[in-house]
């Protein structure tokens, strides 16, 4: 007898993301997708696909290595109902040495966003976030939930992330150290990084045209950008603040990004 499961249909956009060395781990992180012009994009932090810290270029590994190689899981479609997935690497360099993702175009590794253009393998399954039917119209105001669906180190439910739970500190409308960010409390974990952060509202939600609308049995979900971990500081390490990339920022890199490149 097969069992057909529910799964929230924003649990599917976000994916663990390990970044190899050949066949040697070096870190793990969380990554998502985006449709473009009919062609699929990884979207992560630029970090993750460096292998270096974007304030000050050092290598994130102990021993100096980066990753040359990810690898990440996609949904099987086996058309039975039944719920698998199966876990497929992808090169991030050409047999020249060149990266082969993108930067944003201007601020380069300030703006913690790489992009990735990958070929979907036969009989998987993505789930673009901007794909997903969402409460587009949903006014953003400081002090809302929202939702950064991702892996924390060692903490898995199959490919299924964790959805961790944040509240909008920053006016959304605002920019944080004049680039396009906002800030948000919550106390996550590493691995977490390159998550798609969504907006969420129970019982009724404002519009941006200043209207209040009752919820649904839909669930008001809008997505807001990509989470990069925590804000770095003077003497602030523990003020329990994370980074989150506004989504417009992907199609700016997807556009006209340039090749990865550290700046130091």
């Amino acid at each position: 007898m097969i069992t057909k499961i529910t799964i929230d249909q924003f649990s599917l956009t976000s994916v663990p993301l390990f970044m190899n060395f050949g066949n040697t781990l070096l870190s793990h992180g969380s990554a998502f997708f985006y449709r473009k012009n009919g062609d699929i994009y990884l979207i992560t932090n630029w970090h993750n696909l460096s292998g270096r810290r974007p304030y000050n270029g050092k290598c994130i590994d102990r021993n100096g290595a980066v990753p040359n190689n990810v690898s990440l899981f996609f949904h099987a479609d086996n058309q039975l109902g039944q719920y698998s997935s199966v876990q497929i690497p992808f090169q991030l360099e050409s047999e020249n040495g060149d990266p082969l993702w993108l930067q944003h175009p201007q601020h380069g590794q300030n703006i913690d966003i790489a992009v990735l253009k990958i070929s979907i393998p036969e009989n998987m399954c993505v789930y673009p976030v901007n794909e997903i039917p969402q409460t587009d119209d949903m006014r953003v105001d400081v002090g809302m939930d929202v939702f950064v669906l991702g892996f924390p180190i060692r903490l898995f439910t199959d490919i299924l992330p964790i959805w961790k739970r944040a509240t909008i500190s920053t006016e959304y409308f605002f920019n944080v150290d004049g680039l396009s960010k906002f800030l948000i409390d919550t106390a996550t974990q590493e691995g977490m990084s390159g998550s798609p952060v969504f907006l969420r509202a129970r019982g009724s939600y404002a519009t941006e045209a200043g209207d209040n609308i009752m919820c649904s049995t839909a669930v008001p979900t809008k997505f807001l950008g990509i989470y990069s971990g925590r804000y770095i500081g003077d003497n602030i390490e523990n003020i329990q603040l994370g980074i989150v990339w506004k989504k417009e920022l992907i199609d700016e890199i997807i556009n006209n990004g340039v090749v990865g490149h550290p700046l130091f």
